[in-house]
């Protein structure tokens, strides 16, 4: 019988699967009818349509901050009636759907990359009633102190943690100049360029440097393997950049944009930002939010702290880290200075 909590379950236990061909299939009339549950990509939720409104009891959206709203629509088309129960679970502060078509983005009448969890938000019915709406606030992986930063900055000191390692191996660690809380930014005054003919191909070679090299006290860690880190950056520029350092001394550590980690979680997560001259990407509070949230452990973020100050939630975020004296790059009195704080 299929455990949710098993995490050792053989996901082929709980799929379809063509014995000849030795692959997976899609169901085909009569093989779902007696189904409790079945679960399903949005892309592929058309398939079994002939089972109608009426054999669902509940419909679950999951991660539907991420799928554009006429994706999360056709399962609700298709299968729920007016007794159907519908859960759609998300998180609307972290990245939503990537469109790459800027016509579809950025026409008004079109916007396809909004969800259907911002559209209930805004919502007179939804949004302001809190049975309808609920949050969830406890976490389990995170360590305590990254719950905090988290939570001060981008979830209104809401979460709640619940941390199963209390005492962290990062905690003093030389790594972050044995202070108490894992959490470091170490500020570069580099310089951004350009790599090909636009901005996707930024990066950033001093903070490159900076990363490998506190990457590689990271590594020094016996305990530390190379899947329990990753590394982030906006930019593939830099994702090309940071590769050509690392691949060939830590070659299974993953390293990518903010986009391709989201919903992974690592123990370590290195992240570069990359601007010098503005913001960006980083202009969306919900890409910084969504890239610190894959750390459990120990979190470092190597940028440009002047550049970073201009987007309010990231100068929440360099305040906290101030607050700390988790900061390494800049001294006390400039960065006090650069963040407003009267020393």
């Amino acid at each position: 019988m299929y455990d949710p909590l098993d995490r050792d379950l053989d996901i082929n236990s709980i799929c379809l699967i063509d014995e000849e061909r030795q692959k997976y299939k899609i169901a085909q009339s009569g093989e779902l009818e007696g189904r409790v549950a079945v679960l399903s990509t949005l892309g592929l939720v058309h398939r079994f349509r002939y089972l109608g409104q009426t054999h669902f009891s509940h419909i679950i959206l999951d991660e539907a901050s991420q799928s554009e709203e006429i994706e999360s629509l056709t399962p609700l088309a298709l299968y729920a009636s007016a007794e159907t129960r519908v859960i759609i679970a998300g998180d609307p502060k972290q990245l939503g759907p990537i469109v790459l078509s800027d016509t579809l983005v950025n026409d008004p009448e079109l916007r396809v990359d909004g969800t259907i969890l911002k559209r209930l938000q805004s919502t007179e019915v939804f949004g302001g009633n809190s049975s309808l709406m609920v949050m969830l606030r406890e976490t389990y992986h995170p360590h305590a102190a990254l719950v905090e930063i988290i939570s001060h900055v981008y979830y209104d000191n809401q979460l709640i943690c619940h941390d199963p390692a209390k005492n962290c191996q990062f905690e003093r660690s030389s790594i972050i100049g044995n202070r108490q809380s894992p959490i470091l930014f170490v500020n570069v005054d580099g310089t951004e360029a350009i790599g090909a003919d636009d901005n996707a191909k930024l990066y950033n070679e001093a903070e490159a440097r900076a990363l490998f090299e506190y990457l590689t006290r990271c590594m020094d860690m016996p305990s530390l393997q190379e899947d329990d880190v990753a590394v982030i950056t906006p930019y593939n520029g830099q994702v090309a950049n940071l590769r050509g350092l690392i691949s060939n001394t830590f070659p299974l550590i993953e390293v990518d944009t903010v986009e391709h980690f989201q919903g992974a979680e690592k123990r370590v997560v290195l992240i570069s930002t990359v601007r010098t001259t503005k913001l960006g990407f980083l202009e969306d509070p919900r890409r910084f939010c969504t890239a610190i949230t894959h750390a459990k452990q120990l979190l470092i973020v190597i940028g440009n702290a002047k550049i970073l100050a201009l987007e309010p939630h990231m100068k929440i975020f360099l305040r906290h880290i101030y607050d700390i004296g988790g900061y390494e790059g800049i001294n006390g009195t400039d960065f006090a200075k650069l963040l407003g704080v009267n020393e």
